[in-house]
């Protein structure tokens, strides 16, 4: 697959997942919400948006090194790891 087939994907997967999961902007921009979450379900943590996305992406690069190792298709894997950088480098750039 091209990387700008690649990066369509990601873009046309994102949208399509924020709207499949009625978020309120239609948009998938969760990771705010689950840090809160989190930090209140484990008294204490300090886990932050920046924080959901690495968590995520170290999640579908564990998964990716499983698929590679057992030659499964890793393109749903990639897409999504990809995706996550994405909304990573958003979280980054739109607080600055």
């Amino acid at each position: 697959m091209k990387a700008h087939v690649i990066l369509e994907t990601v873009a046309k997967t994102l949208t399509q997942r924020g709207t499949a999961n009625g978020y309120d902007k239609q948009e998938e921009r969760s990771a705010a919400e689950i840090a809160r979450v989190f930090n209140e379900k484990t008294s204490g943590a300090k886990l932050t948006e920046y924080g959901v996305w690495e968590v995520m992406r170290a999640l579908k690069e564990v998964r990716l090194k499983r698929q590679l190792a057992n030659g499964s298709d890793p393109t749903d894997t990639l897409i999504d790891l990809i995706g996550y950088t994405a909304l990573l480098a958003e979280c980054l750039t739109e607080k600055a």
